[in-house]
């Protein structure tokens, strides 16, 4: 059998349609995306909300924020409706790449509009090609909170991103950043049978990077629960679904059967028997960044 580092499989990102629908599986069997919606609805407030500075410039205009890889939009409306709380207007610039995301994200909008209290600006774009476009027309502009929630993973420089992020904050503008840690399952996965090119970097990364720009940072470690049983049962969709999401490639395409067979195991290895459930346990980091 060949070594892991041997074989080449498809990295999942590059098929934004693939991808959504593993993201839909991942949401639906895994406890993070409501436990993040619960930080957002209880931390967020205190954390970022009332911590943002309230200046002639926010009364007299919008809030400005941003969005980085908003995806379906779920969060953004949940932390949109507590900035409303203290900001009567927003203008929220949502930078997503992925063509089916702005798709689901503008049905939200017109099922659950906020009204006249809140503008979209939609950039079916990557971080780079955003900020190339709005540089070569001059129309680079200042936000006062800007959001990257599971977005830094597909990079190419996660350094220069961070500080060309935080270059569009306003003064005491806060950057909301949501990362899987190197301390769970998941990275765990991707460092045993991934290449160093297709595996996604991690909160304490970020963090190491955060400390080196000598930028104002805190970093709240949360633990969530992903059920992978269906992974195991033989012409299950979803769980082909979600052992590539969880693992950034598509396994069952472009995989051996013998590569597919030892990720499989080595996934379920780390995991927890409850019932039946097999639950992957998976740690990530909320870090907020003040400029």
């Amino acid at each position: 059998m060949e070594s892991s580092s041997e074989i080449s499989v498809k990295d999942i990102s590059h098929d934004p349609s693939y991808y959504s629908k593993a993201f839909n599986v991942f949401v639906r069997h895994s406890t993070e995306h409501q436990m993040l919606a619960t930080w957002v609805e209880t931390i967020f407030p205190r954390t970022i909300v009332e911590n943002i500075p309230i200046s002639k410039h926010n009364q007299e205009k919008k809030l400005e924020i941003l969005g980085f890889g908003s995806g379906t939009g779920d969060l953004d409306f949940k932390m949109i409706a507590q900035l409303l709380k203290k900001f009567p207007s927003i203008s929220n610039t949502v930078v997503e790449p992925n063509p089916d995301h702005i798709v689901e994200y503008k049905k939200l909008v017109a099922s659950k509009s906020f009204g006249s209290d809140v503008d979209f600006n939609w950039r079916q774009q990557t971080w780079q090609e955003y900020l190339s476009r709005v540089s070569a027309a001059q129309q680079i502009k200042k936000f006062h909170f800007i959001s990257a929630i599971h977005s830094l993973y597909y990079v190419e420089d996660p350094e220069s991103t961070i500080l060309d992020i935080v270059s569009c904050l306003d003064e005491g503008g806060i950057l909301l950043l949501v990362l899987i840690s190197e301390n769970g399952g998941v990275i765990r996965q991707h460092k045993r049978f991934l290449s160093d090119a297709q595996r996604v970097v991690g909160s304490e990364t970020i963090c190491k990077i955060l400390e080196k720009c000598q930028l104002k940072f805190e970093a709240f470690t949360e633990n969530s629960t992903i059920d992978i049983a269906c992974c195991y049962e033989a012409g299950n969709q979803d769980g082909v679904l979600l052992a590539d999401f969880i693992n950034n490639v598509k396994l069952q395409e472009s995989g051996p059967p013998s590569f597919v067979e030892e990720v499989l195991s080595y996934m379920r290895e780390g995991a927890i028997q409850n019932g039946d459930q097999i639950l992957l346990e998976t740690e990530w980091q909320v870090i907020v960044v003040t400029k």
